[in-house]
């Protein structure tokens, strides 16, 4: 068996699609089966194909989204570009008897179709549909969302298998229509802590203030206004909120409101000692794929309060709470639940421990390929 792995990302490089496609190539290398890579660069000791442009011009565009132009969107140029390289060096080679995509490519799914290769895509977050559908509600959002993206949908006509991280993003694919599809979930992975087990989880239930952490983007998607707003009419004593993330531009104004004492926004931070000197984790996101910051504060020991659409590994009354998105008094009712009953915090966060030992980076490899396999 000959696979092609092809991603608009970094082979290997932490907190990127490419970190998890590397795992996918360490795995296949374990196995003994042949593999060939393209990608924007590499950080793993593999041979990658890459395009004249790297990875500089991605993070070129990044930068203008994030700094100068956050209502623009390149995603449809940058696709475009690394369609044709893939194409490209497909029209060159295209002896696989398998490709795995992590991006929406037509023109070179297209030319695979043709060949007769079998098409995996990755699809790590919901499906553009649903982030329509909830700016038709009434959330706000991070800019107009706009009009879908043709190449989305044809890319995921052209798939035979998708490959995504949650039942949510599933249930979106399905709201788009797609419920024929064939649609494998494998869930994402953790770096677990080896120096960290149960006994961290108890000596830190002493320390106080009682400290709830929220990590990520600090914007309207991940729901952090409802949470500002749930904590500010709590009002607790000895308690406070850390917010680790980049705030942006577009919710700047709505959270100045809420910056006080008990409230502290720490900005782009190395998160994983915040979250092993915390209590419990909130994330009441609205749209994710499988939110790689659920499964960070799970190895850390917390419990857990987020939403459905985090598509996370959480066990609604075992390792956390599940809440409604946009529902502030669940949210107000969820944590006063564990200011209130600290005994939770320790049991509920050992649960989440044992359970996010199941899904380590290199099971999530070995469950991929798999995949192949079948």
């Amino acid at each position: 068996m000959k696979i092609l792995l092809v991603v608009n990302s970094d082979i290997g490089r932490s907190n990127t699609i490419g970190f998890r496609f590397g795992k996918i190539a360490v795995e296949l290398k374990n196995q003994g089966i042949s593999f060939s890579i393209l990608a924007r660069a590499n950080y793993y000791d593999f041979k990658v194909k890459i395009p004249f442009y790297k990875n500089y011009l991605a993070r070129f565009f990044n930068a203008l989204r994030i700094y100068l132009f956050p209502f623009l969107n390149f995603r449809r140029i940058d696709v475009w570009l690394f369609d044709k390289f893939v194409l490209r060096s497909l029209k060159k080679n295209s002896n696989f008897d398998l490709v795995h995509l992590g991006e929406y490519l037509p023109k070179s799914m297209e030319f695979l179709k043709n060949k007769g290769v079998r098409i995996f895509l990755d699809i790590p977050i919901g499906h553009h549909k649903y982030s329509q559908y909830l700016q038709e509600q009434g959330f706000k959002m991070d800019g107009e969302i706009g009009e879908m993206p043709t190449y989305l949908n044809k890319a995921i006509n052209l798939s035979d298998v998708i490959v995504a991280p949650s039942l949510f993003v599933k249930k979106t694919l399905e709201m788009a229509g797609f419920s024929d599809k064939k649609i494998e979930i494998v869930p994402f992975g953790a770096d677990l802590l080896k120096e960290f087990g149960e006994s961290g989880i108890k000596e830190r239930l002493s320390e106080r203030p009682l400290r709830f952490i929220f990590s990520g983007a600090v914007n309207y998607r991940k729901g952090i206004n409802f949470l500002l707003e749930a904590w500010d009419k709590l009002n607790l004593e000895n308690a406070e909120l850390l917010i680790c993330g980049r705030v942006y531009k577009t919710i700047k104004k709505e959270i100045r409101k809420y910056k006080n004492n008990n409230v502290k926004f720490l900005g782009f931070v190395s998160v994983k000692e915040y979250l092993r000197n915390s209590h419990v984790f909130v994330f009441p996101t609205l749209l994710e794929g499988s939110a790689k910051s659920v499964y960070e504060a799970m190895s850390c020991g917390l419990p857990v309060i987020t939403t459905e659409n985090a598509g996370s590994i959480v066990e609604n009354g075992q390792s956390g709470f599940i809440v409604d998105i946009g529902d502030v008094n669940g949210l107000i009712d969820k944590i006063s639940y564990f200011y209130n009953n600290h005994n939770k915090i320790e049991e509920m966060g050992i649960s989440a421990f044992q359970k996010v030992k199941q899904y380590t980076w290199e099971n999530y490899g070995k469950n991929v390929v798999n995949l192949y396999l079948k």
